[in-house]
């Protein structure tokens, strides 16, 4: 079963944060993504990219709203565009593996993040 997850893309003006809601990074979501993306655990994803981290005091508008208004108990967390650029998916997954981050991750995930660096985004907040 998928994980529902809410993501907003955001970008740094002189002002603060936007968000971006035309940009929907990630809409194939699978468990492991978000394993990988924070420090929530499911089957197969061995290590993650960064802890939960909460909802960032400089946060849009946007994502504030959103994060007041849910009903549920889905935690934020959030991740630079630079963290995900400078991962190194092409280590292995799991010490003497053969599969890759790349691989682990697919297409769809890699197409994802180079869009997002291609439009500016710097960060993405996300609700597991």
């Amino acid at each position: 079963m998928p994980c529902p997850i809410q993501i907003f893309c955001e970008r740094k003006t002189d002002t603060g944060y936007e968000c971006l809601p035309e940009i929907i990074p990630f809409n194939w979501q699978f468990n492991d993504l978000y394993a990988f993306m924070t420090a929530v655990r499911y089957n197969s994803a061995p290590s993650t990219i960064a802890c939960s981290r909460g909802l960032p005091d400089d946060a849009s508008s946007a994502a504030v709203i959103y994060n007041l208004s849910k009903k549920d108990s889905r935690l934020p967390s959030w991740l630079l565009i630079s963290e995900l650029l400078e991962w190194d998916y092409d280590s292995a997954v799991r010490q003497g593996g053969e599969l890759t981050w790349r691989e682990f991750l697919g297409d769809d995930f890699m197409d994802d993040l180079l869009d997002m660096e291609r439009y500016g985004i710097d960060r993405v907040i996300f609700w597991v």
